[in-house]
Order: C-alpha cells, then structure tokens, then sequence
C-alpha cells in the first residue's frame, strides 16, 4: 500500500507468523509477484489432519481454501493434558508474571511469547518468571511433545490485574476495578498510561489534533511521545482490554 510495491512471502510470514503443526514457521508463496493479497502455502501429506496455525493477526483477516477452491475451516482438538497458570510473583521488589505448567508427565515442553513485535522461547522447564517489561497483551503458547498446544493472554487471566495491584502496593483495586491515568500532563512531550497506579499497555493510541486528524498511531505502548509535536492541546483514544478511553494531552 501507500505506492510500496507489494510484499513478499517473507513480509507476509513476518506479519503473520505462519506456522506449521510442529511450531515451524513457514513462508508462502506468492501466486502473482504483483499480488500479494493471494498466497499459497504447501501442506505435505504427512500433516493431514495437523493443526497449522496464523500466530498474529492484527486488524487482517484470512480467508484459506483449498485446491478446489473450497473453503477450509478448521478447529483446534482439545488438549486436557496441557495447561499452564498465570499469576504475580513477588521477586526483589518487583512484581513478576509468573507462569506455572499443568502437563501430563513426561511430556516435554516449550514456552513461546510473543509482545508488540518481540519474541521470546523457554526451553523445558514448568516455572517462569518472565521479565518484568512483558506487557498484559502479551501471548504465550506452551507446546508438549506430543504436538499439544494452548494459547492464552495475560491479562485474560482472571484476577491478574488485582494481583498485580496488590503486589505492587497492598491497597485493594478500586471499587470499578479501573482507574485510568495519563501523566504528566501537562508535559514536555512523553506521557505514560497507569491502570490502578501501575504502568499499563494499551493495544491502540491514536494521537489527534484539535482538527480532528490522527497525527500518530501506536500499537502495545504504554506511552505517548509528542516530543516531535509543536506545543498545544491534542486529543488521544485509547484501546485498552478492548475498551475506548478519550482525553486531552497539553503539550507544553
């Protein structure tokens, strides 16, 4: 778009992160060279009945179909013998995710995460801690040896958000559960998000002018930098747990 040319299967892999039933990524193949709204991808025998999987979708949708140009629906099969727990873990001051397996034994595991753009791999172990800037969109994906998978958000996990608060502080979450703040404002140009007094991700931030127009667009942030901006007052609409917050900014 925006007269770049088109993508390539690497870009779309990228965008995507195609992947096979063992967690391979893979690269499709452009049909035309001058189109890349239509790919294929090469499914070899041995994988009938595999589960492939489409990691990251953001604002795309895919439509698939096969040879015959029917279109493929395909459903994950329950895997009961492999699940994990999310919770805070207090470690040396800070408030830690902490990620707990529930597997059938003797299976050997594999931790995937994925964050704004950044991916992170855990060999077999059944306990982590993750990094104390892993933001609640993140999503982890823990695989068994036995080709079992399960996908899960982190700030889905009930009560993470409480636990978080009660870590960091020891004082009860508000009554609504949710208080958003935007500071400093006014500012010289960075303004950081906090949900209940802790530093909060949003999945979306678009930065509008007193006019109206969206000057920037952010995606898993938890600030906004108008550093670049002229001083005055701007607009923000914020997405966070896929809920819309509005205010103003004052640029000093």
């Amino acid at each position: 778009s925006g007269g770049n040319g088109f993508a390539s299967g690497k870009e779309i892999s990228a965008a995507f992160i195609l992947k096979d039933s063992y967690g391979n990524r893979i690269e499709p193949g452009l049909v035309s060279a001058n189109d890349s709204a239509l790919f294929y991808i090469d499914i070899p025998a041995d994988q009938t009945d595999a589960f492939w999987q489409v990691f990251k979708m953001e604002q795309y949708n895919l439509c698939f179909s096969n040879i015959n140009n029917m279109l493929v629906y395909g459903s994950r099969k329950g895997c009961t013998a492999i699940d994990f727990k999310i919770s805070i873990n207090g470690k040396g001051g800070n408030c830690l995710t902490h990620l707990s397996a529930v597997s059938a034994a003797g299976n050997e595991l594999k931790w995937e995460l994925y964050d704004g753009g950044r991916l992170l791999y855990y060999g077999n172990e059944k306990e982590i801690d993750l990094p104390d800037y892993i933001s609640p969109n993140a999503m982890v994906t823990l695989f068994s040896g036995s080709n079992c998978s399960t996908t899960k958000r982190i700030g889905d996990a009930p009560g993470y958000y409480a636990a978080k608060e009660a870590c960091a502080s020891g004082a009860p979450i508000p009554v609504d559960g949710f208080s958003l703040t935007v500071f400093p404002n006014p500012s010289t140009g960075i303004f950081y998000i906090e949900v209940n007094g802790i530093r909060q991700y949003a999945e979306e931030i678009a930065i509008l002018n007193p006019h109206g127009e969206t000057i920037l667009r952010s995606e898993n942030v938890n600030q906004a930098d108008l550093s670049l901006q002229p001083s005055g007052i701007y607009l923000y609409r914020m997405l966070i747990d896929h809920k819309l917050y509005k205010g103003k900014l004052i640029k000093l």
